[in-house]
């Protein structure tokens, strides 16, 4: 096609885009009152003049355009002149434009040396981390492919090329997430195509050290969350939130996925603080913003290894296993997450390898609304022969071909086919030794997952050898029952009293008053600012020698003769006067962090770093408490930071992530 068609393509979407509204706007009252005018067109080319400036337009698009004003990067005259042609060129004929035909067909070879080999290497990155295929969409002469894994939409024009496509990806990184774009693509239409030689696919290697890049990224992030901070988090925007996605794409193109999804869960919770929703804390704010800056400060100072493991897992590539898995169904719950995004997460036990893999059916903020928590749990097929999730926690299950990723996600759908077995006997030599037995096995993993280098520890199979009725603690608003291990040491597991609990609630009364103690409790890991819940999500039940599983959330013909949980639920509504439950403090680190987080909020949310005298005597006395149990290092540090009059951004950050990681003590 001609260049020219290219300009027809771009239409006010795309346009705010790559500029903003009010350059839009501004483009449009030039149009009213200034004609545009022909200088020079050819084949590969085009001048235009408005308003006294001429802007040279080419085959590369708006992005490679120019203009002889002095305003950097695209102004208003080069929109102005892109909206004059979509609506003057009337030789163009739109429907004979067929995007995702002029995609499919790019040539390969042209297309990775436009890209270049380091936007090559990059685009692998991304695609070995990718577990969903895109979201593809014609609309027009444009198709807007969904990246759901970045949370992004890339538009491919009508007769255009990499140069052509628009995003809101940072300039830097945009050329390997549009490529990676059209190769996710072409593998979702099976089209054939080599990688570059000497490029073998998915074999992308860093470098034991950081690369300049990445340490470019690191010190543009810890100067933002500084910024933020100087600021106060009473003062941030929603644009503060789109920043930091965007450096969260930055981060994952260099290869840094830990960090991008760090930097994606804070631009979500910054974004639900500036719209002044009311389920986002101040604390949860300013714990994120301490994790990350952590993290970067663990990273300037790591070599070798704990390089490798701080970057995080660059590749989380389905890979197809060679033999059959015997599984056994754990459980399900719903979720929801600050950004808006949505889903059901499968437990299910592979019972050779005794590790817990996740099945999960998620849909983006604002993508399908059709998708909900019924549909999810009993309407939507997991696999070729397995049914919904409903029905696969009825029985035994054995999967063939199932495509699994190295910590522990199993592909839905593909070529996988299950068959569901007869439940497990209770007496299964393979069940032995299921679950954890020693709290102290949980406890240690519980530290490690919160590490700056862990993977967050999701959910857990508890083998309980005693477990206490629920009772309701109106204080911290929440249903406790406890549990022993092996060696008679106590856990609690708890739901909050709320009214969409009140069906597991119900569930979990009633399992227990007919089996004193179940199987296995399988727990779902709720962090909290201090510390964490674990939730119960299912009890595993002897049931005629096999094992049931009875997941609370969806538990049906539940009916107990008299439902005492249900009746305190509804007198703990009637009396509450407040919408939120508090934090009890269970060990002496929850204590010393809740007794410090007014002074940290009060800082965090006004920028003002100084310290009054009240706010010098509360962290004077918590150094107190922490050097009376033993704490030293704690004790030194809130010591330190007591004396000084001006608290600095940093010192902030770093008194956060230290009472942060006091909880897991």
């Amino acid at each position: 096609m001609d260049w020219i068609n290219i300009y027809t393509t771009y239409n006010d979407e795309l346009l705010t885009t790559l500029a903003n509204p009010g350059l839009l706007r501004r483009a449009y009252k030039d149009l009213e009152s200034n004609p545009v005018e022909w200088v020079d067109n050819t084949n590969e080319s085009g001048r235009l003049a408005i308003d006294g400036q001429e802007i040279l337009l080419t085959a590369k698009g708006i992005p490679a355009a120019t203009c002889s004003c002095p305003a950097p990067g695209i102004c208003k005259h080069i929109l102005a002149a892109s909206i004059w042609l979509r609506t003057n060129a009337v030789t163009i004929a739109h429907s004979t434009a067929n995007a995702l035909a002029d995609l499919l067909a790019l040539n390969p070879e042209s297309l990775f040396k436009s890209a270049g080999i380091a936007n090559v290497r990059k685009t692998q990155q991304l695609l070995a981390e990718f577990t969903r295929a895109p979201c593809v969409q014609e609309s027009g002469t444009n198709l807007v492919i969904e990246l759901s894994d970045l949370d992004i939409k890339v538009n491919f024009l009508a007769g255009g090329a990499l140069d052509t496509m628009v995003s809101s990806a940072p300039e830097k990184q945009a050329k390997a997430i549009h490529l990676a774009a059209i190769i996710s693509v072409w593998q979702l239409h099976q089209k054939s195509f080599s990688w570059p030689k000497g490029i073998a696919d998915n074999s992308t290697l860093l470098p034991a050290q950081l690369t300049e890049d990445e340490r470019h990224i690191i010190a543009q992030t810890e100067h933002i969350l500084i910024e933020l901070l100087s600021v106060g988090l009473a003062h941030i925007s929603a644009a503060s939130a789109q920043r930091l996605r965007a450096f969260g794409l930055s981060a994952r193109a260099e290869g840094l996925p830990r960090l991008a999804s760090q930097l994606r869960t804070l631009s979500g919770l910054i974004n639900g603080l500036a719209e002044r929703k009311h389920q986002i804390e101040v604390l949860d704010v300013l714990l994120q913003l301490a994790q990350v800056y952590a993290w970067c400060e663990a990273c300037k100072k790591a070599s070798g290894n704990n390089v490798e493991k701080l970057r995080g897992q660059l590749q989380r590539q389905f890979i197809e296993q060679e033999v059959q898995l015997e599984l056994l169904p754990l459980g399900a719950w719903w979720w929801t997450s600050p950004s808006g995004a949505r889903g059901l997460n499968l437990a299910l036990l592979d019972v050779h390898s005794q590790n817990i893999l996740l099945a999960v059916q998620a849909r983006p903020n604002g993508m399908d609304p059709q998708f909900n928590e019924d549909q999810a749990w009993s309407r939507t097929p997991i696999w070729s022969g397995a049914g919904s999730a409903q029905t696969i926690c009825t029985s035994a299950l054995q999967l063939d071909k199932a495509r699994i990723t190295g910590d522990g996600h199993i592909a839905l759908g593909g070529n996988t086919q299950a068959m569901a077995r007869a439940p497990w006997s209770i007496d299964s030599e393979m069940l032995v030794n299921a679950g954890i037995s020693d709290w102290r096995d949980l406890v240690i993993r519980l530290k490690e997952a919160t590490s700056l280098h862990g993977y967050g520890l999701e959910c857990v199979l508890l083998r309980p050898t005693r477990v206490t009725k629920p009772t309701l603690d109106e204080i911290a608003q929440r249903f406790f029952i406890e549990a022993c291990d092996q060696h008679q040491q106590k856990i609690f597991l708890s739901l909050p009293a709320q009214n969409r609990y009140e069906k597991a609630l119900t569930a979990l009364e009633h399992s227990l008053q007919k089996n004193a103690t179940p199987w296995g409790i399988f727990a779902r890991v709720s962090y909290t600012s201090f510390g964490y819940h674990l939730e119960p999500v299912s009890l595993l039940i002897h049931e005629q020698e096999q094992l049931r599983i009875i997941v609370l959330a969806y538990a049906q013909n539940i009916a107990p003769e008299k439902s005492s949980l249900t009746d305190k639920l509804a007198q703990l509504f009637k009396s509450r006067k407040t919408n939120f439950a508090n934090e009890i403090p269970r060990t002496i680190g929850q204590r010393i962090a809740i007794a410090l987080t007014p002074v940290l909020e009060s800082l965090a949310l006004t920028g003002r770093l100084s310290l009054n005298p009240q706010q010098h005597q509360v962290i004077r006395e918590q150094a107190q408490q922490a050097k009376a149990v033993g704490l030293d290092i704690i004790h030194q540090q809130l010591t330190t930071w007591s004396n000084k009059q001006q608290l600095e951004s940093t010192d902030l950050l770093k008194i956060s992530y230290l009472i942060r990681r006091l909880c897991f003590i």
